[in-house]
């Protein structure tokens, strides 16, 4: 993918189904993204980092109010699936996990509400979000990626936050 000074340039196939994906998602609702920026403890002001903010977790919950949760490192490269040591745990709140459910919410509330003590966590711009909108499928269609079985199975890629190093400035 190529990024210019008037956007996205996707370079194939699989990049269009991707933004696609990603696009349909925003644009119904089923995905907010926002931008972790890592920060000084105290002050809470951006600082300059080369860390990055590496997990991965999330909760799901069904009509029906059960909720699983998920947090790991998984690296999803072909070097995090061939070298690496990665780990992803997942909890369920109706078979003795509760308490884990319950603190992996308490976690990401902490995070998205922009409470956690070493990054600041802000709302994706408009631009951006028009952006990447301009992906939707015509005509209120489903995304490639959940109509054809051969690419369901990337559909659990999620991206939860994004994290920017070297800001200084918000």
């Amino acid at each position: 993918m190529v990024v210019t000074e008037s956007g996205l340039k996707p370079t194939s196939t699989y990049e269009i189904n991707a933004l696609e994906l990603l696009a349909w998602m925003i644009g119904k609702d089923y995905l907010d993204v926002k931008l972790a920026i890592p920060c000084s403890v105290g002050e809470r002001k951006p600082i300059a980092s080369y860390g990055i903010f590496h997990e991965k977790a999330g909760i799901i919950e069904d009509k029906l109010g059960n909720r699983l949760a998920f947090n790991g490192s998984v690296n999803e490269t072909a070097q995090g699936w061939t070298e690496n040591w990665e780990s992803f745990h997942v909890f369920t709140d109706w078979n003795n996990s509760k308490n884990h459910v319950d603190e992996e919410e308490r976690s990401f509330a902490k995070l998205w509400n922009n409470q956690a003590t070493r990054c600041l966590v802000v709302d994706v711009q408009t631009a951006v979000k028009a952006e990447l909108l301009k992906f939707l499928p015509p005509n209120d269609n489903s995304p490639v990626r959940l109509t054809k079985p051969e690419t369901k199975s990337c559909l659990l890629n999620f991206v939860m936050f994004m994290f920017l190093s070297n800001i200084t400035e918000l």
